[in-house]
């Protein structure tokens, strides 16, 4: 099994509310500018959703532009600037 099989398993293993919090981080890891998260927690619960908005409040203070779309007006509050 290579590496990147490995990853897969391990990815699909997670949660979904974990996905999405991994699902973001290769761009921030490798660099991007920019981040458009459509509905980033639309299907989360309560705990996972507090979890992806800490990320992006991390990538925010990191100065990334960041596009955030949500049906949530305080999950907008909690990440606005």
């Amino acid at each position: 099994m290579d590496h990147h099989e490995t990853f897969v398993r391990a990815f699909l293993s997670c949660k979904y509310g974990e996905r999405q919090s991994l699902a973001f981080a290769p761009a921030v890891h490798f660099g991007a500018r920019v981040l458009i998260l459509d509905d980033p927690t639309a299907a989360l619960g309560v705990k996972q959703a507090t979890h992806v908005l800490r990320i992006v409040n991390a990538a925010k203070h990191r100065r990334l532009a960041i596009s955030f779309t949500t049906h949530r007006v305080m999950h907008a509050i909690a990440v606005v600037e």
